[in-house]
């Protein structure tokens, strides 16, 4: 490598290295998840010192053996409007008292309205390890406990607490999102 080279491929590790990681999500290998950066910005200015949420440990073992997201990330047309939106799973630093609680994890959603995005909050304090899995139009759907199933008319997104406790399944309808109980 002539010294020319070997300066710049420095310099643009220095780069990389010390960018925010709040600028791409990071994959377990260190490549960044793809992340549009309007969404990036968005919550920048929003949240302070935000990360993706740790994940379960089967999920990342599947993204590690080529699942197709990074967990906690989904991608789908959730209001039906055809562009893509996206459901992430976010750290919060907590700020004030040093507390035993740890970061707070909460889900917020980005509905892309042409050249911006619309911020939602899914839900606050979702739990130390949960998970984001996608559900495709077309999907049979079910509420835990209900004998009748139906098909999503569009995409949706399911919260898991990970190892135990309920999921809830949100779904896009009359301009706004509504959770649906579907596992335990």
């Amino acid at each position: 490598m002539t010294t020319g080279r070997a300066a710049i491929w420095l310099m643009t590790s220095l780069v990389v290295m010390t960018a925010p990681a709040s600028a791409a999500a990071q994959s377990p290998g260190g490549t960044p998840a793809v992340l549009p950066p309007a969404i990036t910005k968005e919550l920048d200015a929003r949240i302070s010192g935000w990360s993706i949420a740790p994940a379960t440990e089967d999920s990342m073992a599947a993204w590690r053996n080529g699942a197709r997201n990074m967990p906690n990330v989904e991608r789908g047309d959730y209001d039906g409007n055809g562009l893509p939106d996206y459901v992430l799973a976010i750290v919060v630093p907590r700020r004030g008292a040093v507390t035993d609680e740890g970061p707070r994890i909460d889900v917020v959603v980005f509905l892309q309205r042409r050249q911006s995005y619309r911020f939602l909050s899914i839900s606050e304090d979702a739990g130390p390890r949960i998970e984001i899995r996608a559900n495709a139009k077309g999907d049979p759907f079910q509420e835990y406990g209900e004998e009748s199933s139906s098909v999503l008319t569009r995409d949706a997104f399911t919260v898991s607490p990970g190892d135990a406790g309920p999921c809830y399944t949100f779904v896009y309808r009359r301009g706004r999102f509504e959770a649906y109980w579907t596992c335990d």
